[in-house]
């Protein structure tokens, strides 16, 4: 049984993850189990260890991940995530970072760095990374070998009244992530405007193919992925309600913790705030 503790209670991630494996019939129930729980509200904490089966609800993050087998650092926001994952990573527990790693290249460098020094396993991506149409669309592009890819995703949640919600990096990783697992990283230049409706970051890859992100304004959940290849043209609106949160705990369950990270370099969650960064800068 794979002992795990989750740090961070204030994102609805904490729960998606926990009910995959703390409650009788889950698909990992045999698997995994969710044993220690912190969160910066320990009344938030410890009102959902009561409703997800948590049995123990700890004062600090070096409490949670002492005991552990896997660390995973689910706080809602990527300002948060920095100091929690270093706690981990110190402690030598494989960790799992929700998105985004961090708001700054910098300190997700500093993290790959430690945990290279500390031969701690480290990953980190966007739960739609594993959705099924992404994986069809990935598909699909070493069929038809796509030129040209258009990314549609929401820049912030309507749903969530937050400014640390408001940023370029909060749900505009999902594109980012969207986009080197169906189209790869390699990216030569980006270059990005503003207008009223969102941003639109267009992307040149190395090898001649062109890229473009459209993070729109006042769009909640919306997730699309057009691929131009030739004649051929193939596109999929990502489903906000699919199975990959039960697809990405799979892999990280299984391969991750067998020492396998092929399946979302650590690289690609590094370019991506690069990339974010990059569109940011010229808006």
């Amino acid at each position: 049984m794979i002992k795990v503790a989750i740090l961070g209670s204030d994102s609805t991630h904490t729960e998606a993850y926990t009910e995959l494996v703390n409650r009788s019939g889950a698909p990992f129930y045999k698997k995994a189990r969710v044993l220690w729980l912190w969160g910066a509200d320990f009344g938030q904490a410890r009102r959902k260890a009561a409703r997800l089966g948590i049995p123990h609800i700890v004062r600090t993050p070096e409490e949670a991940v002492r005991d552990a087998d896997f660390v995973m650092v689910l706080n809602r926001f990527g300002e948060d995530h920095f100091r929690n994952a270093k706690i981990a990573i110190e402690a030598g527990k494989p960790i799992y970072v929700d998105k985004p790693l961090t708001n700054n290249p910098t300190e997700a460098e500093q993290l790959f760095h430690l945990s290279q020094k500390k031969c701690v396993p480290l990953i980190s991506f966007s739960p739609y990374r594993f959705s099924r149409e992404v994986a069809r669309m990935r598909s699909y592009a070493g069929k038809i070998h796509p030129f040209a890819a258009v990314i549609t995703a929401p820049y912030a949640s309507e749903q969530i009244k937050d400014s640390r919600a408001d940023n370029i990096y909060f749900y505009g990783i999902h594109a980012a992530e969207i986009l080197f697992s169906v189209f790869g990283s390699d990216i030569r230049s980006v270059s990005a405007v503003k207008s009223d409706s969102g941003i639109v970051g267009t992307t040149i890859y190395r090898d001649g193919r062109h890229a473009i992100l459209h993070l729109l304004f006042c769009s909640d959940e919306l997730y699309h992925v057009t691929l131009l290849g030739g004649k051929e043209i193939r596109e999929s609106r990502i489903d906000p309600r699919g199975d990959f949160y039960k697809r990405s705990l799979g892999m990280l369950l299984g391969k991750f913790l067998k020492g396998d990270t092929t399946f979302a370099p650590f690289q690609d969650s590094i370019k991506s705030i690069h990339l974010l960064q990059t569109i940011e800068k010229q808006l």
